[in-house]
């Protein structure tokens, strides 16, 4: 899986292209999985487990052929070795597994135990691809987006994100909405970019979250509703994104998109802050202090957020008004729990 910004950004996102594709997947699939989720079942393998795989791949099975490459290339269990598993996928390729074909035509593409070969990674691709399997024919479209193995060519871009996309992959999905969006290869089409965001949305790809979001704010490409934008925001918020948090708890606060609701405002500032958010510290220090939305009023929790804002980057200081109302003992207390908290948090810090 692509990596993933996590602010929301309030402008388009550009494509990540195949260059940063393996290096930020960190393991291919060895099955018709997400590479990511393939990654994760590699990783949690117990040392048995590792054995037994590794066993039945030497018998000859082609799925564990592949898994094997896997192990090999995460150093799962034995000593990191990309040639191992390149010998790995090469077995698991020549077998006709799609999976395989995959990760060897990603290794190439890499230069991770072979030369980097380009034409080759992409010979590899296409054997997968033609076999539907989804991530290859992702990967085939950006390759013929970027013309890296392969003639540049828009027209088979799109018709290889199209099939990956009509098979259910995210990834593939938001690309073909951002040619959509942007007219490459095609007529323009916010309407068709927006319904390829929102099948990838649906998947929890934040890119294409993010920029349906932004299309539904701006107004420039779809009429402006903030009720798409509030519930957009919120599933950002809710996949722990700490600026979507702030977000939703500002429309909360407002009532923009959402009902107005000051304890939903507070429980959303309080997770921002939590996460290190600076303007959540700063709002949520204004919580206490005022004692909103279900917060009973404390001036030294207001201190301690006021100050944590200002130290992780908060353009206000709201402690001037505080301090005439405080003690100095409170005071004393409150920068207490601020330097427990960066402690706790921001470990380097000290």
């Amino acid at each position: 899986m692509l990596t993933v910004k996590s602010a929301i950004g309030r402008t388009i996102l550009k494509r990540v292209f195949l260059a940063s594709f393996f290096a930020s997947l960190s393991l291919p699939s060895y099955a018709q999985d997400d590479p990511n989720e393939a990654a994760a079942k590699v990783r949690s393998m117990s040392e048995a487990e590792t054995a037994a795989v590794l066993e039945k791949a030497e018998r000859g099975d082609a799925a564990s052929q592949n898994l094997a490459g896997l192990i090999c290339e995460l150093g799962k269990d034995v000593p990191q070795d990309f040639s191992r598993a390149v010998e790995w996928f090469t077995k698991a390729s020549s077998q006709g597994l799609a999976a395989g074909q995959f990760n060897l035509g990603g290794m190439f593409w890499e230069g991770r135990g072979v030369k980097r070969d380009d034409a080759q990674a992409v010979s590899f691709f296409r054997q997968a691809a033609e076999k539907e399997y989804a991530p290859a024919e992702s990967v085939l479209g950006s390759a013929y987006l970027e013309g890296r193995g392969v003639a540049a060519s828009l027209p088979e871009a799109l018709r290889w994100f199209r099939r990956a996309a009509d098979h259910g992959y995210a990834e593939a999905q938001y690309n073909l909405a951002l040619m959509y969006q942007d007219g490459e290869g095609t007529k323009q089409d916010c309407v068709e970019a927006a319904k390829w965001y929102s099948k990838a949305a649906q998947q929890n790809h934040v890119y294409s979250i993010d920029n349906l979001l932004v299309m539904y704010e701006s107004g420039k490409c779809l009429k402006q509703d903030f009720v798409e934008v509030a519930k957009l925001t919120k599933q950002l918020a809710e996949m722990g994104n700490p600026n979507a948090q702030l977000n939703i708890g500002s429309y909360y606060a407002m009532g923009r998109g959402v009902p107005q609701d000051e304890v939903e405002a507070g429980k959303w500032y309080s997770l921002a802050a939590e996460a290190g958010q600076p303007t959540a510290q700063f709002m949520l220090g204004q919580w206490y202090r005022d004692g909103k939305g279900g917060i009973k009023q404390d001036y030294v929790a207001a201190y301690k957020w006021f100050t944590l804002s200002v130290a992780t980057g908060g353009q206000v200081d709201g402690r001037n008004f505080l301090k005439a109302k405080m003690t100095a003992e409170q005071i004393a207390a409150a920068e207490k729990e601020a330097a427990e908290w960066t402690k706790t948090h921001h470990p380097q810090e000290q």
